[in-house]
């Protein structure tokens, strides 16, 4: 039983690591769905149904960060997430600041995946 740890260590290292570099080379396709998001935030602030899809999109990625060897993607949108949920939970309206706060996070959460897809595809 002992020769079999390390083989089945190794393989399930290496499949952690074809799901973490899947998980990192589909940051495209959601950071092109957070840029549409942004792109109709900045066009109506007060459109309810797009804030919600942004907390839903920075709640996914915070709980997934982690999982996939990302930490720092769990912060960002985590805290993403909980600027949202305050506007949402309250009556105010989504200010300039905030939706460039919003931007922000979209771009850190775009260098912490840039980051992360050169260190699995060299």
């Amino acid at each position: 039983m002992t020769n079999n740890e390390p083989k089945n260590s190794d393989s399930i290292k290496a499949a952690i690591e074809v799901l973490r570099k899947d998980y990192v080379n589909n940051w495209p396709e959601k950071r092109n769905h957070l840029e549409t998001l942004f792109e109709n935030l900045e066009r109506d602030p007060k459109d309810t149904t797009i804030i919600g899809e942004f907390r839903m999109s920075f709640h996914r990625l915070a709980g997934s960060g982690g999982s996939y060897g990302l930490p720092e993607v769990t912060i960002a949108a985590r805290e993403a997430e909980l600027l949202i949920v305050r506007f949402l939970d309250g009556d105010k309206d989504i200010s300039p600041e905030t939706i460039k706060k919003i931007q922000n996070y979209i771009q850190s959460l775009d260098t912490i995946f840039t980051k992360a897809a050169m260190e699995i595809n060299p």
